[in-house]
């Protein structure tokens, strides 16, 4: 199904075959995809157990849902999604255990939720995540069992905070 061409199966795909037309981004989650037209149109396709897709009542989505317009970028986690609007909002969703969609609390979203403004880049890991705004700032959100968030603590952060360290040359 992450191939988005409607069929779940045993069967492998040996040769490309085109699915969609006009694709300016596209990424790659653990079980899921999604690709952003020139329109800024962003669509969704493969497994939606956690609604990383949308809040259809489909478990699976074989073929390419147009999710919404006005997005310029997105980054797919392990059961979790988000993008970037052409105004840069941040937006996340799907499955939250960990607190990775930076909603400040750990509970699943089954839409879109806006959780920072002024976002230039964006990337969900499986437990955490991290935007850079248009001003160079730094957040980072979610579980920190190992340090991944790099405040200096393993405290898990249910929202996005801004580090606040500047590196040192060795």
């Amino acid at each position: 199904l992450q191939l988005g061409f409607g069929t779940a199966g045993t069967g492998r795909v040996n040769t490309p075959k085109k699915l969609m037309d006009n694709v300016s981004v596209i990424n790659l989650g653990d079980s899921h995809t999604g690709a952003i037209t020139k329109d800024g149109s962003l669509y969704m396709w493969g497994w939606n157990n956690y609604y990383q897709i949308s809040n259809s009542i489909v478990y699976y989505q074989g073929v390419p849902l147009k999710i919404r317009g006005g997005v310029k970028d997105l980054n797919l986690g392990t059961f979790s999604s988000s993008f970037i609007t052409t105004d840069g909002k941040l937006y996340t969703w799907g499955n939250n255990w960990g607190g990775q969609l930076g909603t400040g609390n750990k509970v699943d979203r089954v839409s879109p939720y806006h959780i920072l403004d002024g976002v230039k880049d964006a990337s969900l890991g499986g437990s955490h995540g991290g935007a850079i705004t248009a001003s160079g700032n730094l957040y980072m959100w979610g579980y920190n069992n190992v340090g991944q968030i790099g405040n200096g603590t393993y405290v898990e952060m249910l929202a996005p905070n801004r580090l606040k360290w500047a590196l040192k040359p060795n």
